[in-house]
């Protein structure tokens, strides 16, 4: 499934654009532990594991919103992410 807007990323060592579930799933699954154990990015894979099973563009509004803000926690969105595509 494809997200609505891509999502880009700028993490240490790291540049993508992540423009799927599979891709927002493979991205969290391979952070470090100590980060993949925190709230905020156990809710993000969560609610992608939701779009997964219902499809829904509700489910799939929440999920692209907590990664983001998961993202923009670890300062990590790219500042030239277009926020109109919400």
């Amino acid at each position: 499934m494809k997200l609505p807007a891509e999502v880009r990323v700028s993490a240490p060592g790291r540049r993508a654009a992540i423009t799927s579930v599979k891709e927002a799933l493979g991205f969290i699954d391979r952070l470090p532990a100590e980060l993949a154990r925190l709230p905020r990015w156990t809710f993000a894979r969560a609610l992608f594991v939701e779009v997964e099973r219902t499809g829904k563009s509700r489910d799939m509004n929440a999920a692209v919103r907590q990664l983001r803000q998961a993202l923009s926690n670890e300062r990590w969105l790219e500042e030239s992410y277009d926020t109109k595509n919400l």
